[in-house]
């Protein structure tokens, strides 16, 4: 399957993803109601994958529903069930699409979300044309993490901790919330949907909006 031009530029930026499960057809037709085409065609042509050597993840947006639930269920505007996580740093940052919002951005690690559609009114007329934001950062630094010096810190955390396996992020313990220091030895290899999930139970996600250069708080999610 052919992808379209904004992916074939993803491809140049990133590189070829690595994929590690092709799904059946049938499941990704299913996405197609719920999930920009391009992103679609995306999952066809590659599966579930991860790219940048372990940086990013495109997985099986299914397996991480339970988290959409866990961020989303009590809140009075986003409806978790029209959530979908189809993209995931090493790091906890999170890419979701929602059918309501189109964009949801989400870092697990600073408590903070941004929805363009809700605070800005930020909508596409053609949700084809944001199909690619999972991939809109630099592909050299924007899924990596800083430690207190300012050291990137996914490259060494490999050497020191070996390459992540499908369904595994890397996460700090104690984490940031908790007083955590975000260093390389404060690092563990875990299993990615249990650790977003204690992550978002551990404090109140903040909707965020920017106000020139500066972010904003709005409300918190679930209030």
């Amino acid at each position: 399957m052919e992808l379209n031009e904004d992916f074939q530029d993803v491809l140049e930026d990133f590189g070829e993803p690595t994929t590690y499960d092709k799904p059946q057809s049938s499941e990704l037709d299913a996405w197609s109601r719920h999930i920009p085409e391009p992103l679609v065609d995306f999952w066809h042509t590659y599966g579930w994958s991860s790219f940048l050597k372990g940086r990013l993840w495109s997985p099986n947006p299914h397996d991480f529903d339970p988290l959409m639930e866990v961020i989303f269920e009590d809140d009075p505007e986003i409806d978790h069930k029209k959530c979908h996580l189809v993209a995931y740093s090493a790091f906890g940052s999170l890419s979701i699409w929602s059918e309501q919002f189109q964009i949801i951005r989400v870092s697990l690690v600073q408590g903070w979300i941004f929805v363009p559609g809700i605070t800005d009114n930020e909508l596409a007329d053609d949700p084809n044309k944001q199909a690619t934001f999972p991939f809109s950062g630099d592909a050299k630094t924007s899924y990596d993490s800083m430690d207190e010096n300012g050291k990137r810190l996914f490259s060494r955390a490999v050497k020191k901790y070996g390459s992540l396996e499908p369904g595994e992020c890397f996460g700090f313990f104690p984490a940031h919330v908790l007083g955590g220091g975000g260093n390389l030895n404060d690092i563990q290899r875990v299993k990615a949907l249990e650790h977003f999930i204690l992550l978002a139970e551990l404090q109140p996600l903040t909707l965020m909006k920017w106000e020139g250069t500066t972010m904003v708080p709005v409300r918190q999610i679930g209030t």
